[in-house]
């Protein structure tokens, strides 16, 4: 079920697209003359570095084998792998890849006598199966490829015979170079396999060495909920209107970072082919450690926006050279952590270190050029500047790192109460056993701000530990009018898609913390507020009884902002997979109600399990796009119940009344429905507050074009932990209930199949926390249970670092006549109507158009 597509279009077409999607981006004037404005022929060419003896594999849709551009360009094979008995190029994306490395005539290649491998992969229908990519890899390394371009990608990262394949490939020797993605300007959007460690992850820029607003952003959401996210991308290249060949004659101009990728992948051309000229040996760590070393940073972008920088032809071209008399060794990337430097280290800079906070954690890639295969052995915490006892340094690492990368955690926190404050420095000295016997010390340098530590009322728990994502789990989006792309896949962190929301809370004065580990592991007197945003996890016995005593007895707030759960809509989403003919149903809706209400019972506050879309209008100063959310169904006595002013679209009795209708006119004159109640506040004699809001839309970054709520998340903050009331809560309509109250409209939400979320849940019997995967702690101040981890790659993912180590090499045969995950075949379930239809060709074009796409 898992497929990949090229989307590029003519810049024209593309243009259009991309302006609909980020409404902010200017249209591109004039194409880009790569070879031109990177200046390859004064770093490389007059070096005589034009590819030769560099053999470069193009994984995409064929090429355009009559087009004069290829006629003296060196096309050693062209292999087809889609059975569509032809290796030529009906679609163009392919040309365009390859022209930008190789192709000859008048939008002339960077690497023109590089040797040309095309694999076709896409079919003209720009469909593939991942069975075809693993054929082809194999077939690659049997050629011994130097260098491999894919311009594709999406957000499955569990595709484990693509992963392991790509990784096999690049333990090989091959330096694979792959698109980021064209999911920005969101954060948490990075594809794969360009966020894997091993693979050179391209973002774009635009011509004026911006970072392109279609430019995917990290951090990586492999380690999400329990841990935290990677740097990535790793470098950035040209994207915007860059001219190369069109498979119907000439020279077009295209955007994307699948433009960019090759960009990348003709610099690393000419740079292996310089190497082989001076007798320079290369391998995937050497290539990415020159580039990022001497990539060119942009002043007010972050590392998950930029990774290193801009690639530098010219740099790199001479630190390559002068490894002819200094050999590389190992290093770790980025080689800096300056926490109190927004500019680049957003949003760790919004974490200042204090007694009793979090830890920040900061994950590191070590870079090995000189061994496939190496071992760390020990880290050392050398205090360089501030009181050396201040700082609490925790790490942890694959012992082994392989192939040629590896991931190294860090862990900053106060651990006892101090006086001091301002800025604390030190050197992290890693040491590292490499395969070809040498024992090699590198540094990362850390500067972090140490403040006082804040009052209770200003500090804000945020619960990132209930939020599940696909993959693995088939989680329904929360916005159902959203109909090209129906999986909730951007992590629900307030890092990547909560982003603003959480910019929003620092910048108006509130201390957050990131809660990674469920409720019961936190002291409540710390904090004022318990903040959920979108919950789809369940809440264990324990969570509801811990949670109850913090509110009641503890004077702990809760603020939830929900989102909907209806079995009719989510037996309406299922789709069948053909590889597998298992039916796929949702797991959990836009956020797990039947677990919050079991949350909420002994507050006496529940949600219902209606729909509802429109403009929710709470008070003459507030009025939020109410996307797909829920309302309110229970709420204790003297608690302040908010009424919709204005009619809501009743989206389950839309669907029970599709028959009639047609696909696309599905949600455009729904029912509706006056006075949802969507907003509620109560204040726990003797305890905390409880305010809750039904759509947690509002707040979400990837509803891009949407009316946020950032004034009502504010305002609700300020009344839980200030006792004000905001003009905007001064409603008219606010009713103050004198008894507690149920709602006669509405049921209350059933669980669809308890099963579906087990086996994705983070309490079901396979559960992901792994408890070695606790902070190695060198500075003396050792938690609880903390040791060493050392685990294969078939380890659940760790509390704080990737979900799996590189320890174990792990190879997937796969037998030839096997199609690993087919398309989805779309079926009309008994009884589901028109709303099936639709909701099953979302789900299928999600999977043809983004899970695995070409940029």
């Amino acid at each position: 079920c898992f497929e990949y597509v090229t989307e590029d279009r003519r810049v024209e077409v593309e243009e259009t697209e991309l302006n609909r999607r980020h409404h902010r981006r200017k249209l591109m004037t004039g194409a880009l003359d790569v070879v031109a404005t990177l200046g390859i022929k004064e770093a490389l060419w007059s070096r005589k570095a034009t590819g030769k003896n560099v053999r470069v594999g193009v994984f995409d849709t064929g090429i355009a084998q009559k087009h004069p551009h290829f006629a003296k360009a060196n096309i050693k094979l062209c292999t087809d792998f889609t059975e569509s008995g032809s290796c030529e190029d009906g679609f163009g994306h392919g040309s365009f890849v390859a022209g930008l490395i190789a192709s000859h005539g008048e939008c002339e290649g960077m690497a023109p006598d590089a040797e040309m491998y095309i694999f076709k992969v896409f079919t003209d229908k720009q469909i593939s199966f991942t069975s075809w990519f693993l054929d082809a890899f194999n077939h690659a390394m049997d050629l011994d490829i130097d260098i491999i371009n894919l311009s594709i990608g999406g957000p499955d990262y569990m595709d484990r015979p693509f992963t392991d394949k790509v990784r096999e490939a690049s333990a090989s020797g091959i330096t694979i170079i792959s698109a980021i993605g064209n999911d920005g300007p969101l954060f948490g959007t990075l594809n794969n396999p360009a966020d894997q460690l091993d693979v050179l992850g391209v973002g774009g820029i635009t011509h004026a060495r911006n970072v392109a607003s279609f430019s995917s952003r990290g951090m990586t959401t492999w380690e999400l909920p329990q841990g935290y996210g990677r740097i990535k991308p790793d470098l950035l290249a040209h994207g915007e209107s860059v001219r190369s060949t069109s498979h119907r004659g000439g020279c077009k101009a295209l955007s994307g970072t699948s433009v960019a990728s090759p960009v990348v992948t003709g610099v690393v051309t000419g740079l292996v082919s310089l190497a082989k000229m001076h007798s320079i040996p290369t391998n995937p760590a050497l290539i990415k450690q020159i580039l990022t070393t001497t990539a060119r940073r942009i002043p007010d972008s972050t590392v998950y926006e930029q990774g290193a920088g801009i690639v530098s032809v010219a740099d790199a071209a001479e630190l390559l050279l002068s490894l002819k008399d200094a050999p590389p060794a190992p290093s770790i990337v980025p080689p800096r952590i300056s926490l109190e430097d927004c500019r680049l280290f957003w949003p760790h800079c919004h974490h200042p270190l204090y007694h009793t906070s979090m830890p920040v954690v900061v994950n590191m890639t070590v870079v090995n050029p000189t061994s496939v295969r190496g071992r760390i052995v020990s880290t050392q915490w050398v205090p360089t500047s501030g009181p050396a006892d201040v700082i609490s340094v925790g790490v942890e690492y694959a012992e082994v790192v392989w192939p040629w990368v590896g991931w190294l955690s860090v862990s900053l926190s106060v651990q006892k109460p101090t006086t001091y404050k301002g800025v604390v420095e030190g050197t992290l000295r890693t040491t590292l056993e490499s395969g070809n016997g040498h024992t090699y010390t590198f540094p990362l340098f850390v500067s972090v701000k140490v403040i006082q530590r804040p009052p209770r009322g200003k500090r804000i728990l945020w619960d990132v530990y209930h939020n599940l994502q696909y993959p693995p789990a088939y989680v329904a989006r929360d916005d159902l009018q959203i109909t090209n792309d129906v999986l909730d896949w951007n992590g629900d962190h307030p890092h990547t898609n909560f982003r603003d929301a959480f910019n929003n809370l620092v910048l108006n004065g509130w201390f957050v913390d990131i809660l990674s580990d469920d409720l019961t592991s936190f002291d409540p007197e710390l904090y004022s507020t318990l903040l959920m945003i979108d919950p789809e996890e369940e809440f264990t016995q324990q969570e509801i009884a811990k949670l109850t005593s913090d509110v009641t007895a503890h004077n702990l707030s809760l603020l939830i902002f929900a989102d909907w759960y209806n079995t009719e809509l989510m037996q309406k989403a299922r789709f069948v997979d053909d590889n597998t003919q298992e039916l796929w149903t949702p797991v959990v809706g836009g956020a797990n109600l039947p677990a919050l209400n079991d949350l909420l019972a002994p507050f006496d506050v529940a949600f219902g399990s209606g729909v509802y879309n429109g403009e929710a209008k709470i008070s003459d100063a507030l009025t939020v796009r109410y996307a797909s959310g829920t309302s309110i169904a229970k709420f204790p006595k003297n608690g302040v119940l908010y009424r919709s002013t204005t009619s809501l679209a009743n989206m389950v009795e839309t669907s029970r009344h599709s028959k009639k209708q047609k696909a696309a006119n599905l949600f455009r004159s729904p029912p509706s429905r006056d006075g949802v109640p969507v907003l509620g506040l109560a204040k726990i004699k003797g305890g905390g507050k409880i305010a809750v809001f039904g759509d947690s839309g509002c707040v979400d970054s990837a509803h891009s074009g949407r009316q946020f709520c950032f004034q009502l998340l504010g305002a609700l903050v300020r009344w839980i932990t200030m006792n004000k009331t905001d003009q905007i809560l001064n409603s008219k309509t606010r009713v103050v209930l004198e008894e507690a109250w149920s709602d006669p409209a509405t049921t209350l939400p059933e669980r669809i199949n308890p099963v579906l979320l087990e086996s994705h849940s983070l309490h079901g019997p396979k559960d992901r926390r792994d408890p070695r995967h606790n902070p190695h702690i060198i500075s003396g101040i050792k938690p609880i249970d903390a040791h060493v981890s050392n685990s294969s790659t078939h380890v659940p993912p760790p509390r704080t670092l990737p979900p799996r180590s590189q320890d174990t090499f792990h190879v997937v045969t796969v037998p030839p006549s096997r199609d690993f995950y087919h398309q989805y075949t779309m079926v009309i379930l008994p009884g589901a109507g028109l709303t099936a239809v639709m909701l099953l060709s979302r789900v299928w074009k999600r999977r043809r158009r983004v899970v695995k796409k070409g940029f």
